[in-house]
């Protein structure tokens, strides 16, 4: 529905400053020109506004030892960055058993960061002293002033509530106000996202989907998380929980989950189950690189089935069959077409991917299929991680968030309040040439 707010001459340029920063963020190496001629604004209105951040300390222009030479059609572009003097990010991981705390950056870089690998939690007092022992740290070395903090975490969780609900078999940690807590010691806004969907936001604003504008994420790790893109946006329903492909079932008459459901995904393809598999196939592999079943991670399987271990390939495949039942669940209702898997590898190769495509294949008609794309993602299983920043960064980009300054100013680009409601105008809303 098209809103019946106006938009004032100042408000046109705060918007058109947010979409610049935005791009200059996301897609490094723009020009001004570059700027220009993707939001079709004038020279003028993009000069004056790139002059605007320089000033801010914002972003910076450096010219390198080839754009010093001056061609006789003009003057080199320049690329635009964000300047090493820009505000930082903090950004918050909760898995069970891995914790991590990233200072980063607009652009999605992680520039320090902090682990905690407590494989028990005594209650949700020791699950904030992690985190804040990680913030409290960093924060120091920051340098500068911060944003805000993200947090991605495990579900389920209300994002819009910012309270962690009740996530299963997490030493009983339940309706943890986790978002207040942490403004409440850091003094910085903070924001709540579940992880996949975090994963799903890092892939549209910096990754493999950044020109998809409608995809499946799906985040393999100790359980499989997913979060969905519709029409270039995060979809993340009402309470901040979309996505949940891990906990749909593929099996109406299948054991119950924790989650209280039954047959879920994640009952079938993990690694106990591919571990099992390995056991019981190992006699038949006397080539195989695989010693001792019960020792193998699924990084380990994606690592020499890129190898062409056949026992791996097998086991893989295996894997895949499981999966290949939730994701088409989610093709046939949503009618996507791009899909990207995030997971940890250390070794190069599409193994997963072309193993789930096949799968797939063999369920849909032909003429699908030749629009059906599985991709692998950029950011080898770190996206709920760098996802954590994107979400204070999208928060930034909409003009939902105050830009601090160096020397305690701060710089508001929508002329909002802290905690403000987000701008009624779409950020696409720019002057034209």
């Amino acid at each position: 529905m098209t809103s019946d707010v106006g938009i004032s001459i100042k408000g046109l340029k705060q918007k058109n400053l947010l979409l610049l920063l935005k791009l200059i963020a996301t897609q490094p190496g723009l020009s001004r020109i570059d700027l220009a001629k993707i939001t079709h604004l004038t020279k003028m209105t993009v000069s004056n506004i790139i002059s605007e951040l320089l000033e801010l300390g914002i972003i910076t222009e450096e010219e390198g030892p080839a754009s010093r030479l001056q061609p006789a059609n003009g003057r080199i572009p320049t690329p635009l960055a964000l300047s090493s003097r820009a505000p930082k990010i903090l950004g918050v991981l909760i898995k069970r058993g891995l914790y991590q705390v990233v200072l980063g950056d607009l652009a999605g870089n992680i520039l320090e960061s902090v682990t905690d690998r407590t494989q028990k939690l005594e209650d949700a007092g020791h699950l904030l002293h992690i985190l804040f022992s990680g913030i409290d740290a960093l924060r120091a070395r920051a340098g500068g002033p911060l944003l805000a903090v993200g947090i991605s975490s495990i579900g389920p969780l209300d994002a819009p509530s910012g309270v962690l609900l009740n996530p299963p078999n997490f030493w009983g940690i339940e309706d943890l106000p986790i978002v207040e807590e942490m403004e409440k010691h850091t003094g910085l806004p903070a924001f709540l996202i579940n992880d996949g969907n975090a994963g799903a936001l890092c892939e549209k604003m910096y990754g493999s989907g950044k020109e998809i504008p409608n995809f499946l994420y799906v985040h393999l790790k100790y359980g499989i998380g997913s979060g969905l893109v519709l029409h270039n946006d995060l979809y993340h329903g009402n309470r901040g929980q979309s996505g949940e492909i891990g906990h749909s079932t593929i099996n109406f008459v299948g054991p119950r989950c924790p989650c209280g459901n039954v047959g879920c995904l994640e009952l079938y393809a993990n690694i106990a189950n591919v571990r099992s598999f390995i056991a019981q196939q190992l006699p038949l592999y006397p080539d195989t690189r695989i010693k001792d079943p019960a020792a193998v991670s699924l990084v380990h399987i994606i690592d020499l089935a890129n190898q062409n271990d056949l026992l791996a390939v097998s086991a893989l495949n295996e894997y895949c069959d499981y999966l290949s039942h939730a994701v088409l669940n989610v093709l046939n209702i949503l009618d996507i077409s791009y899909i990207i898997m995030d997971y940890e590898s250390n070794v190069p190769g599409s193994a997963l991917e072309d193993l789930l495509l096949r799968k797939l294949q063999t369920r849909i008609s032909d003429e699908r299929f030749r629009t059906l794309r599985v991709l692998r993602s950029h950011h080898h299983g770190q996206a709920p991680l760098v996802g954590a920043l994107a979400l204070v960064a999208d928060n930034v980009f909409q003009g939902r968030l105050e830009i601090p300054l160096s020397g305690g100013k701060s710089f508001a680009p929508c002329g909002e309040r802290p905690g403000g409601s987000a701008p009624s105008a779409p950020l696409q809303a720019f002057e034209k040439a």
